[in-house]
């Protein structure tokens, strides 16, 4: 149980910074440069770690969830425009 819930929130980071699990995990390669930029992001992350299991997923289906809201408003938004 406690692999398949490291195996979702590795998932879920790598789909919320846009990479694959590879990229997320790898140690060669350079940070991604919102790292440098955005402390209080990273900040955001540590704690994050510190949740428990429901409260993580919670907080990572309230993400997906504005994200998907934000994407489908740029779908319409394109749609729209192209009418």
């Amino acid at each position: 149980m406690g692999d398949q819930s490291a195996a979702t929130t590795l998932k879920r980071l790598a789909d919320l910074f846009n990479v694959t699990i590879d990229e997320l995990l790898a140690k060669n390669n350079p940070a991604p440069s919102f790292v440098e930029k955005d402390h209080e992001l990273m900040e955001k992350v540590k704690q994050l770690q510190e949740l428990g299991p429901d409260d993580r997923n919670l907080v990572f289906r309230s993400i997906e969830t504005f994200a998907t809201q934000k994407r489908m408003a740029r779908m319409l938004a394109g749609h729209f425009a192209e009418a």
